[in-house]
């Protein structure tokens, strides 16, 4: 199954008092007739659609602009984040490939719009010898 991003919105907090006014990234669901069937199931309660009756998906992290949506061993549905964990965990290790690692992902998760991340130039001074 597949995720479209559709827009923002800030919660309302009705099913989770916690994340009241915080921001969500709202994602319609696409996929077969069996896979949206199981995911409507999966969701129970907390299945949402849209206008049109599309599936909804939210989330309060931004995962991309059309990210894959997966299931778990436990049949929930999660946006697969992967990519991004991925280049998380090799900035960690490389400090030194951040700069690099961050533009290349954000053209992955923003789509080949994305225009590149400015970065802070770094000044090193040598030492004046008297």
């Amino acid at each position: 199954m597949n995720l479209k991003f559709i827009s923002t919105f800030r919660s309302s907090g009705k099913n989770n008092i916690a994340t009241k006014g915080k921001l969500r990234f709202k994602y319609e669901v696409t996929g077969t007739k069996s896979e949206l069937a199981d995911f409507k199931e999966s969701r129970g309660d907390y299945y949402l659609e849209g206008d049109k009756g599309e599936p909804l998906f939210n989330s309060l992290n931004y995962v991309g602009k059309s990210p894959k949506l997966v299931q778990t061993q436990d049949g929930r549905y999660i946006a697969d984040t992967s990519a991004l964990d991925t280049a998380n965990s090799l900035a960690e290790q490389f400090p030194f490939l951040a700069s690099e690692l961050a533009k290349d992902t954000l053209k992955s998760v923003m789509g080949s719009s994305a225009t590149a991340v400015p970065t802070a130039k770094t000044v090193v001074e040598e030492s004046q010898g008297d």
